[in-house]
């Protein structure tokens, strides 16, 4: 019996060896270890005189450069980027999952949010880059594929043509109808509510912010969606009124009406108003966003990629929301680097609602930083198909004094 056992135990090792393949040579196999061995070296913070934006840059011993964002405050930020620099220097930067997780707990220590998850954010989409890059795929696909070929996007309306929504909102309509965009976000109550400290609307002030929505109907009819941004100024009973005023209008989301601190007062507007209740780029990590659908207070999910804690968070947040049968709705109202990486989520969500989109940003300002500029092409955009992100950016910006780097290693 016992060499019985050591027969089939050496026939086992041989069967092992020979369905392993050839045996690499020393040579290959310092090689391949090589390959494997991924480790961050150095961080740099980069903020930009005409930018509100703040780009981390996470770098790497095989030369593979990844790179992330987040806005605004850039001041705060770099606080928040020296403390939790110590525990990504020497990590390999693919294991994002646990990189976010050491993280974030480090951050929840001093009360979790501001300017720690936004470089948190930041952190994770340079992750996000190094991986595509390292595995030459574009990071939709790694995020499970492209589930939406095409990302249809609304613009946020400001700065066109140097015109305002006060006295030309028709020309507006019009200039994103042309480009086949059909659905716009506007604010017309932010004034009010900054007067009456959010607490009180009369009747007369009802009807009065109401003018740019009708001045869109009448342009467009129902061929121009129209999301209402309301910054979260005001309170519930304002909110309330808010919304039955509008209800005639059917515009596409109320968003932010209220700060997204109370979930019980969004669950008792969600319930009254057939219009949809958008919540909130204002929050980070999956976890509010499970009350909020719990409750039954959002109907639709918002998040910013460079505030919520990254491509990882943006991805949980999308998919938690989808087991509610709600959609998404990505933010991307900053900097070029957010802008690629909310397409790249997009691109790989199964609830995706639409994509938020700026014509000042994408036609204006981003050209200032990247060579190529992905553009909405009749009202849709899509993702590159380079590995990473796949960002060209301008190396002229490091020469010219536009960048402002602090290397931390």
């Amino acid at each position: 019996m016992h060499h019985r056992r050591d027969f089939i135990k050496k026939a086992g090792l041989l069967s092992l060896a020979a369905c392993s393949g050839p045996v690499l040579s020393p040579l290959w196999q310092a090689k391949a270890a090589q390959q494997d061995d991924l480790k961050i070296t150095k961080l740099e913070a980069v903020r930009f005189k005409n930018g509100h934006w703040t780009w981390i840059k996470l770098y790497t011993n095989q030369g593979i450069v990844g790179v992330g964002e987040t806005y605004p405050l850039t001041n705060a930020q770099m606080g928040a980027v020296r403390d939790l620099a110590e525990m990504l220097i020497g990590k390999d930067p693919r294991n994002i999952e646990g990189i976010w997780e050491d993280l974030y707990r480090r951050a929840a220590f001093n009360i979790t949010g501001g300017a720690e998850m936004r470089i948190i954010s930041a952190v994770n989409i340079a992750q996000w880059d190094i991986l595509g890059q390292y595995l030459n795929a574009p990071v939709y696909q790694l995020l499970g594929g492209k589930v939406n070929d095409k990302i249809r996007v609304y613009n946020t309306t400001a700065g066109i043509n140097e015109w305002t929504n006060e006295k030309d909102i028709e020309k507006v309509v019009r200039f994103l109808l042309d480009r086949g965009v059909t659905a716009m976000k506007i604010w017309p109550y932010d004034p009010t509510a900054r007067k009456n400290n959010g607490s009180y609307i009369s009747p007369n002030e009802l009807e009065q912010n109401l003018d740019w929505v009708k001045r869109i109907r009448d342009t467009a009819g129902m061929d121009m969606e129209i999301a209402m941004e309301f910054h979260a100024y005001w309170n519930l009973p304002c909110a309330q009124r808010i919304a039955r005023s509008l209800e005639p209008y059917q515009v596409m989301w109320l968003e932010d009406i209220m700060l997204p601190d109370n979930v019980q007062a969004y669950a008792t507007l969600a319930a009254e108003t057939p219009l949809s209740v958008c919540v909130s780029e204002r929050l980070a990590t999956r976890y509010p966003y499970l009350e909020l659908l719990q409750a039954g207070a959002c109907d639709i999910a918002m998040y910013d990629v460079t505030w919520c804690g990254g491509i990882t968070s943006a991805k949980k947040i999308s998919d938690l929301a989808d087991t509610f049968m709600v959609p998404s709705a990505p933010h991307t109202y900053g900097g070029p680097v957010l802008w690629y990486a909310s397409m790249h989520v997009a691109a790989s969500l199964t609830n995706l609602f639409i994509m938020e989109s700026g014509y000042n940003f994408y036609n204006d300002k981003y050209p200032d930083y990247l060579t190529e500029v992905v553009v909405p092409e009749n009202g849709w955009v899509t993702p590159p198909n380079a590995p990473g992100l796949g960002l060209k950016i301008k190396e002229n910006i490091y020469s010219n004094g536009e960048a402002i780097v602090e290397s931390i290693t």
